[in-house]
C-alpha cells in the first residue's frame, strides 16, 4: 500500500543535499522527475496533474520569498502524496498544518531521513489518513487539520466546477489545479496576456 515508485524533487537547494536526495530516490528505484526551479515544478503541477507521485521532495533554501507557496501549490494538487521539506527554511512553517507533510530543518535531519526506505517515509507520512475502502475516497482534513466528523464520498463521477470546490468537495486528487480561478479572474489573466503580446 506504500510502495514508492515515483517522486518529484524540487532541487532548488544546496547541490550536495540534492544530490543526497536524488542518489537516495535512485538507490531504491524510485523514478524521479526534477526540476531546478520553481517554476518547472509550478509548469509540471499545471500539465501533469493526472500524474501523481507517490512522494514531492522540496528544497527551500534557494527559494525565492515568493517562490515558497509552492508546497502549498503540490498539497492542493495532489493532496494524496507525501510531501517533504528540506533546508535551513523548513522550519519557517511551509509544512503546518499541511497533512502528509514534514520538515527537515537540517542536514543531521535530512540523513536520519535518508537512512529509511521512501516506503516507510511514506507510510509514516500517511499514519494519519484514515483507513481507504475500495472505491471510496476519505473527505479532506480541513485547513486547521483537526479531524472532524469524517464520511466516505463515492468516487464515480467527481462533479467538476468552475473554481474546483466541487472535486474538493469529494474529496478526490483535484482534476484540474487550473479551475481554482473564477471565469472572470481567467477571463482578465487571458486579456492581460493578449495586451503584453500586442
Amino acid at each position: 500500500m506504500y510502495d514508492v515508485r515515483s517522486a518529484i524533487h524540487v532541487r532548488t537547494g544546496p547541490a550536495a543535499l540534492t544530490a543526497e536526495v536524488d542518489q537516495w530516490l535512485t538507490r531504491h528505484g524510485v523514478a524521479n522527475r526534477a526540476f531546478d526551479d520553481a517554476y518547472a515544478a509550478c509548469a509540471h503541477l499545471l500539465l501533469h496533474f493526472d500524474q501523481v507521485p507517490d512522494l514531492a521532495l522540496v528544497a527551500v533554501d534557494a527559494l525565492r520569498p515568493d517562490e515558497l507557496e509552492l508546497v502549498g501549490f503540490i498539497r492542493q494538487t495532489w493532496p494524496r502524496a507525501g510531501i517533504i521539506v528540506y533546508g535551513e527554511l523548513a522550519g519557517a512553517g511551509l509544512a503546518d498544518g499541511l497533512s502528509r507533510t514534514m520538515s527537515c530543518r537540517s542536514p543531521a535531519a535530512l540523513q536520519r531521513l535518508l537512512a529509511e526506505s521512501p516506503s516507510d517515509v511514506l507510510r509514516r507520512l500517511s499514519a494519519g489518513d484514515p483507513p481507504a475502502e475500495q472505491g471510496v475516497l476519505p473527505r479532506p482534513v480541513p485547513a486547521g487539520g483537526a479531524r472532524g466528523p469524517t464520511a466516505d464520498v463515492p468516487m464515480p463521477g467527481l462533479p467538476r466546477a468552475a473554481d474546483g470546490t466541487a472535486a474538493r468537495a469529494a474529496g478526490g486528487e483535484n482534476p484540474d489545479p487550473r479551475a481554482v480561478l473564477t471565469a472572470e479572474e481567467l477571463a482578465a489573466l487571458l486579456d492581460e496576456g493578449d495586451a503584453a503580446r500586442r
